[in-house]
């Protein structure tokens, strides 16, 4: 189940053109190294579950809300995986990874691979004033009862949200929608920067993110990955160059090739995850630009990928 669960995955990639062949095929090594260990994490899970059959006929049942169709019923008893519920009143939507009906209440469960974090806490009760405004999947408002998120040793569980505290979170909710609402109509759109942004998709064309970020390599530790914004400065050596900084006034780092790229002197890059390595007979700073980085060449505002 859990290769078969991999090669699905890994068909969505197909056709993307931010991957590689090669580096869909060491994506695919990776995660197959790890299958015996997902294996073990999600048996340890399933023994600390209870799952209720469901019963019933499927169009009864509600199977429409998560099975990707237009018609959204009314979910009746049992357990369900992976189900997406929409609050159309309030504007938002998400995919409770396990929600168990029962006669008198629903109980949530939210999976986690990672540390315990308080967050996680909070997004149990975005779930729990979802469910409540659901009125397709709830239209009777069946009562909350246990909200768990379950890392991989240990589970945690909190009582589900008073009258009080859903409304609490739903006016908090609506006032991020509103501010949400007005950030995108802003032209330009405002750009959060922060932390967050290293883990953004369209990064490389953001020049709020590299008017932010900390342009001096030697702040890295040797073997960290980084982004990078420079000019091309001369060639060092068949697959080496030099790296000015974005203003072209100084040498910052001598940048080697391990993928097929061919640079020219005078390109603007934007370089997203370079890593930083180490060498004795090098005055200066030394990156990488590894078959799982990416490479952008700036033509005015607009980057194009190489």
């Amino acid at each position: 189940m859990a290769t078969e669960a991999l090669e699905q995955r890994m068909a969505m990639l197909d056709g993307n053109p931010r991957v590689s062949a090669t580096r869909r095929e060491q994506i695919q090594r990776l995660l197959a190294d790890r299958v015996p260990e997902a294996r073990v994490d999600v048996q340890t899970r399933l023994s600390r579950l209870t799952l209720v059959p469901r019963r019933g006929r499927p169009a009864a049942l509600g199977l429409a809300l998560h099975s990707g169709g237009h018609t959204r019923t009314a979910l009746g008893p049992g357990s369900y995986a992976e189900v997406s519920l929409r609050a159309n009143e309030l504007r938002i939507k998400g995919r409770l990874d396990l929600l168990t009906i029962s006669a008198s209440h629903v109980d949530i469960v939210d999976h986690k691979t990672g540390r315990e974090d308080p967050d996680h806490l909070d997004q149990l009760r975005f779930y729990g004033v979802l469910w409540e405004n659901d009125l397709a999947a709830n239209p009777s408002r069946m009562p909350m009862g246990e909200l768990t998120v379950a890392y991989p040793a240990t589970d945690i569980t909190i009582q589900s949200p008073d009258a009080s505290e859903l409304d609490r979170i739903t006016q908090s909710i609506k006032s991020r929608v509103r501010a949400a609402d007005e950030q995108i109509e802003a032209d330009p759109p405002v750009a959060t920067t922060g932390p967050h942004c290293v883990q953004c998709p369209v990064r490389s064309i953001c020049p709020a993110y590299w008017d932010s970020m900390n342009h001096d390599p030697t702040s890295v530790a040797p073997n960290s990955w980084f982004d990078f914004e420079g000019i091309v400065g001369d060639q060092n050596g068949a697959k080496s160059w030099w790296l000015l900084d974005r203003f072209g006034s100084r040498r910052v780092l001598l940048l080697r090739i391990a993928s097929g790229a061919e640079l020219a002197q005078g390109q603007r890059l934007r370089l997203l995850g370079i890593r930083r390595d180490h060498d004795p007979g090098v005055d200066g700073i030394v990156a990488t630009l590894t078959t799982t980085s990416e490479s952008f060449i700036l033509s005015g505002e607009i980057a194009g990928t190489r």
